[in-house]
């Protein structure tokens, strides 16, 4: 499955990875890393070395772990699937984190999805506090949305249009208006 194209790379990327080589170990780094967490999330962008960097940070001061920013970067790496950087980056929590509720209905989402348990997943992301951990970022559902269709495109070569509705959560008349038809057997289906 390709890598999605939604999120742009970040403007202060290579001052941010000098930064990081000239103080690798060094956690007065980290407000400098999570303003630029903040960053990305503002400008749909997206850098999972600067990312990772500020985990390990958090791994090796875990006093400083901010969970509203570690859920930020656990958005941005979700919205990278089919990528490994939501895994690679919740190997770095400390359990400390890993039981926060935020942490644990991210995790729940991230793995509907990998197992493409689609429909579960909108159910799940409906739930109040799940939406409002997933509004933080602002285009969240359409990169999802992107995902699964990949995922549906990679896995059928027709589908009934109320599949594909419901495994991206839209409304039928929405699928109408912006996916080709062809008919099957009376049926209409989705040509992917």
């Amino acid at each position: 499955m390709p890598e999605q194209k939604g999120f742009a790379e970040p403007a202060n990327k290579t001052q941010i990875a000098d930064l990081i080589a000239a103080n690798l170990y060094d956690s007065k780094i980290m407000p400098e890393l999570e303003a630029y967490v903040e960053a990305q999330v503002k400008a749909n962008a997206y850098d999972f070395d600067a990312n990772r960097h500020l985990l390990q940070q958090y791994k090796f001061s875990p006093d400083s772990a901010k969970p509203e920013v570690v859920e930020k970067i656990l958005l941005l790496a979700l919205l990278q699937l089919p990528q490994k950087h939501f895994l690679a980056c919740t190997y770095l929590l400390s359990s400390k984190l890993i039981e926060e509720d935020s942490i644990k209905r991210l995790a729940k989402l991230h793995n509907l999805l990998q197992v493409g348990q689609f429909k579960k997943f909108w159910e799940e992301l409906a739930d109040a506090k799940t939406r409002a951990i997933a509004d933080k970022i602002s285009n969240f559902d359409s990169s999802v949305r992107r995902f699964i269709a990949g995922a549906v495109a990679d896995t059928y070569q027709s589908i009934p249009i109320d599949g594909l509705c419901l495994f991206v959560c839209l409304f039928c008349w929405f699928c109408f208006a912006f996916w080709p038809l062809c008919y099957c057997f009376g049926a209409a289906m989705l040509c992917v």
